[in-house]
């Protein structure tokens, strides 16, 4: 999409937040999915996941790093 675009990340504060958003959800999926020792762990994790998940829709719906 950068690319594609010619869009530069750095300039536009949307995009970077999606970005970061991106590896929040990333880092948030590998402890529910496999690295959570606990069921309480996991469970937040996913919570965690969706929830940066629903941020990187709006963000990209709305090319706002914040969203609401």
């Amino acid at each position: 999409m950068v690319v594609n675009l010619q869009l530069a990340v750095l300039q536009n504060d949307w995009l970077l937040a999606k970005f970061a958003g991106l590896l929040v959800y990333i880092v948030l999926g590998a402890i529910a999915l496999r690295r959570g020792r606990t069921l309480k762990v996991r469970a937040i994790a996913f919570a965690g996941a969706l929830l940066a998940f629903t941020y990187i829709v709006n963000t990209a719906l709305t090319k706002s790093p914040i969203p609401w």
